[in-house]
């Protein structure tokens, strides 16, 4: 009874991460990197639940081939466990930093964790030094196995050091939920590491997927489809919020110079590359805890949550550098421009939403060339 107890545990967790899984596939009609990798997550726990169930199911079998087939089983798992795992430092990387190329650069540090746990597992498996198989087909830990586990969760030390190092440039959502990310999994390995024949790992990490996705992955529904920034709504909610709390932020309005000019002249195709890649030039600049908005067509709005009155100038200033950066490789058929305003708002502000709104139009226009669209 007890066996088939831990059977149902494994499929109910793998039935919800396929679930979730398919439900975002449905519903989200443009997915960012982190969703895309967020998914590989989901996709990859699944199968590492159905390789362990599987372990579970043939257990006091005393079939010869059976007992091949749960070592063959139990080795696969200990490999693919890690595809998850680094999957996890990616997405946090990503959900921090929010740079595909920077992540691309640093891709191959977080490659070599799991390259070395592959060798482990290959060099120590004829010797049966992290798990064998007994008479009975029950798994049995070997002298290495707590070593195994303390290389695989090497992983999410990475994720740790990522997080604490970079925390004051992470929003308070994603910097809970990566460590409970970390301290979940950790009390239930302990668990199940403490009182033998336990299978809580599993169940604990789709409990983490869950939660990241209610919190991390759900506000995509409230993100602009074509740019990925957040929609108006979410925008005039947070401002009103900051003004009625009387928090200091600031707000930078941008808006695409000749734009008509692009879409007119090359097509309406190239004008979206154009806001895509303008968003991007924006984010990989702003920190993460900035707020990203597109507010019309070819205008975007940045909200920061900063007591600096400098802070907004000293990021229109990094944005323009990299447009100029951007427009001098000459890797297009149009330059980019944007003209940019910058508002302050001092805790102790007394204007509304409309008049800070109304302000900064004011003041990104006077930044405007004169001949513009």
């Amino acid at each position: 009874m007890f066996i088939f107890y831990q059977i149902d545990i494994l499929i109910y967790s793998a039935l919800l991460n396929f679930a979730l899984a398919m439900y975002i596939l449905l519903t989200y009609t443009n997915k960012k990197i982190s969703t895309k990798i967020f998914l590989g997550i989901l996709f990859s726990s699944s199968i590492s639940i159905i390789l362990e169930g599987s372990s579970w199911l043939l257990q006091n079998h005393k079939d010869t081939a059976l007992i091949k087939f749960t070592s063959f089983t139990n080795t696969s798992l200990l490999i693919f466990q890690i595809i998850p795992a680094f999957l996890w430092i990616l997405y946090v990387d990503y959900k921090i930093f929010q740079d595909i190329e920077k992540l691309k650069k640093r891709l191959k540090y977080y490659v070599i964790p799991g390259i070395l746990i592959i060798l482990f597992v290959i060099l120590s498996t004829p010797d049966h030094l992290i798990f064998h198989i007994n008479v009975i087909n029950d798994f049995i830990r070997g002298p290495l196995y707590h070593l195994y586990l303390i290389l695989l969760y090497v992983h999410y030390f990475i994720i740790i050091g990522l997080v604490l190092s970079n925390r004051r440039n992470v929003e308070s959502k994603i910097l809970v939920t990566i460590m409970l990310i970390y301290v979940i999994p950790l009390i239930f390995s302990i668990l199940q590491i403490t009182v033998y024949n336990l299978s809580l790992v599993w169940p604990a990490f789709t409990l983490i997927n869950i939660m990241s996705f209610m919190i991390l992955e759900k506000d995509m529904l409230f993100h602009d489809t074509l740019t990925g920034a957040y929609m108006r709504g979410e925008f005039e909610q947070k401002v009103s919020k900051l003004i009625a709390r009387h928090r200091p932020f600031s707000i930078l309005m941008c808006d695409v110079d000749a734009f008509k000019k692009i879409n007119d002249s090359l097509g309406h195709s190239v004008g979206d590359e154009a806001l895509v890649e303008i968003a991007q030039i924006i984010s990989s600049n702003k920190r993460t805890v900035d707020m990203l908005v597109r507010y019309g067509g070819d205008e975007f709005m940045i909200l920061m949550q900063d007591s600096d009155p400098n802070a907004g100038e000293l990021l229109k200033n990094r944005i323009m550098t990299a447009i100029k950066d951007r427009n001098q490789k000459k890797q297009s058929s149009y330059e980019i421009q944007l003209s940019i305003g910058v508002r302050f708002v001092p805790s102790d502000n007394q204007e509304s939403y409309l008049s800070i709104l109304d302000d900064v139009d004011k003041l990104m226009y006077k930044t405007k060339p004169i001949s513009h669209d």
